[in-house]
């Protein structure tokens, strides 16, 4: 099992609707491991990244009051310092008086006086599942790259036969792009994080 995985290679094998051979597997295992990867990169977050300790937020980012937490949704929030100023200590804040928590499905935070503070450092736990959309996302965006390896006596060849003329190709070669169905996911995911 790969160390940080969105998927299973079962749910991928599942959703290609086969039995896969054990090198089959691993090559699915490694497959899982970089799109999850990839996934990363294109929300630029991820998701099962564990307990998350002084995240950061400069006063630019909670003008309005607002502050939203990278990793949501989020299951707690343990603590919230806030910095006066360059050079000053932190002071821890009292929730439901310097702060309040909007909604932990969104990671959103409400300051009451985000004037006070130049950084705000939150110590937080994010939810440890994957959303269900990425998960499938996943699934096919590895199953499409598996695809042209799972016909043994072609690797990955394709034909197609004229009259006068057959020929003989590889898909794989353009196999590597990421499948509509995925875009779309990846882009809600994308836009839902950024607002």
């Amino acid at each position: 099992m790969p160390s940080k995985a969105y998927c299973t290679v079962s749910d991928v094998a599942d959703f290609l609707g086969v039995s896969l051979t054990s090198a089959q597997e691993v090559q699915a295992a490694r497959l899982i491991e970089s799109v999850t990867v990839l996934i990363d990169e294109e929300l630029l977050r991820g998701f099962l990244v564990g307990v998350q300790t002084g995240e950061e937020h400069y006063q630019s980012e909670y003008a309005s009051g607002m502050l939203y937490l990278i990793y949501a949704p989020v299951t707690s929030i343990s603590q919230i310092r806030g910095r006066a100023a360059l050079g000053s200590d932190d002071t821890v804040l009292v929730e439901d008086t310097d702060y309040e928590i909007i909604s932990l499905v969104s990671g959103s935070i409400r300051l009451v006086n985000p004037g006070a503070y130049d950084r705000v450092s939150v110590d937080y736990t994010p939810v440890n599942t994957v959303p269900t959309p990425i998960r499938d996302a996943t699934v096919e965006w590895v199953a499409s790259r598996l695809m042209p390896t799972l016909r043994m006596d072609s690797y990955g060849l394709e034909s197609y036969s004229l009259p006068d003329i057959s020929v003989k190709f590889s898909r794989s070669i353009m196999g590597d792009g990421m499948p509509p169905n995925v875009k779309k996911t990846l882009d809600h995911y994308r836009n839902w994080a950024r607002s």
